[in-house]
């Protein structure tokens, strides 16, 4: 039997390691800011600095469909990843270059300061509707009942979606976030739902298109149509980035709120501040964000041989961008490993940086900022239930809560 110790990256796959992961980073990037690992076969990246210079590095590509993905669903029964496949490399997430700047540029009408002010109202309505259900009850999940919900009911109410067609739409983009989020190397399975998925979106946005093209509407795809055509984007383009949003704005957000909520409620003295100070809200959200995000990873492709931290990074190889880690990084962050809403902001990786960063950040740092003032001013005596604790969810690119058992 062999007494040699095991790679600590192990432990981010293990229930216990999402609960510790911040000291498993520590060791991470205490041994080596960027190392290999035989274990997620490909590249860590765990120091700030490192992880900003990745970000913006031209040898780093997102366009990791055709390197990571294809040849992983090779063995799919024919049929089952057409559309999954299709419509994935043409995500604004997937483009790199020219590609990327010019999606990027047509997407970004929908997100601009002006629409974001309109976009308020819906937040706030959407979080007291959740809240006016559950504050006779005594109890809630904060999961199921509130953080689950609430970014899918806002996402599909800027898109004017119907709300009778909202289950559709959360079951879709559930199982996208599914796929997208499973351990790297076992997609197979997940693949065929999430294809499913997708052609049922796609078959509802190009109804929309249709509709929208003779009858425009002030939501957020009718501003989309009206760019698309001098932005030199297809029909295809339009519903790819209406799907990549949907799910954007969705599944994260929904693991970030309930993150957040937890978090809180771990550390009395923070939560006395909020409620004490509601403007702080904006940079709590922040913190929560540096704190614990719900990306912890990011991955990305290495186009040609280069060296990078030292090291000689390969053509083909996937390197690991380690957000989390980064935030915690005491080179840039003093104790780190302290939550802290009076922090004096500093750069937070949390929604990428350079020309990726995080299209709907304002919007996703709005949701959090309403939601979790709003649920602890109108929940004054919100506590975690000490019977039923916080059921973790992990793998290694997202991080989330099943369950969030409170009472008040």
């Amino acid at each position: 039997m062999s007494n040699r110790p095991q790679a600590p990256e192990l432990g981010l796959m293990t229930r216990e390691g999402a609960v510790r992961a911040a000291d498993i980073y520590q060791r991470l990037r205490e041994a080596a800011p960027v190392s290999w690992s035989p274990t997620f076969m490909g590249w860590l990246i765990m120091g700030h600095a490192e992880v900003t210079s990745a970000f913006r590095h031209p040898q780093l590509s997102s366009e990791r469909v055709d390197a990571t993905l294809e040849p992983q669903l090779r063995r799919a029964a024919p049929g089952t990843t057409d559309h999954l496949l299709r419509f994935t490399r043409r995500f604004i997430t997937m483009k790199d270059g020219t590609a990327h700047a010019t999606t990027r540029r047509w997407a970004s009408r929908g997100f601009g300061p002006q629409r974001l002010a309109s976009w308020r109202p819906v937040v706030e309505r959407t979080t007291h509707d959740l809240l006016d259900a559950v504050a006779a009850r005594g109890e809630l999940d904060v999961v199921k009942d509130f953080a689950d919900p609430l970014p899918g009911r806002v996402i599909t109410a800027l898109f004017g979606v119907a709300t009778a067609d909202q289950p559709m739409f959360h079951e879709c983009s559930e199982r996208i976030a599914a796929f997208f989020g499973g351990a790297l190397h076992q997609m197979e399975a997940a693949a065929p739902r999430a294809n499913a998925a997708i052609a049922r979106l796609d078959a509802y946005f190009r109804g929309r298109l249709a509709q929208e093209r003779h009858q425009p509407g002030e939501d957020l795809l009718g501003l989309w149509i009206a760019g698309h055509e001098g932005a030199e984007l297809d029909e295809e383009d339009v519903v790819a980035q209406c799907i990549a949003t949907l799910v954007g704005g969705n599944i994260t957000t929904t693991d970030q709120l309930a993150i957040g909520a937890r978090v809180f409620l771990e550390h009395p003295e923070q939560l006395r501040l909020l409620r004490e100070q509601p403007e702080l809200a904006r940079p709590a959200a922040e913190e929560l964000v540096r704190f614990e995000g719900s990306v912890p990873f990011m991955h990305r492709i290495v186009k040609e041989d280069f060296e990078f931290g030292g090291k000689p990074f390969k053509k083909g190889q996937t390197a690991f961008l380690g957000i989390t880690s980064g935030n915690h990084d005491p080179r840039v962050f003093e104790a780190p490993e302290r939550f802290d809403i009076l922090r004096k902001p500093g750069p937070n990786l949390g929604y990428g940086t350079g020309r990726h960063t995080c299209l709907g950040i304002h919007l996703a740092r709005l949701e959090l900022e309403v939601a979790l003032q709003t649920l602890f001013q109108r929940l004054p005596g919100l506590r975690l239930d000490e019977r039923r604790p916080p059921r973790v969810k992990f793998n290694l690119l997202t991080r989330g809560l099943e369950s969030l058992m409170v009472r008040f």
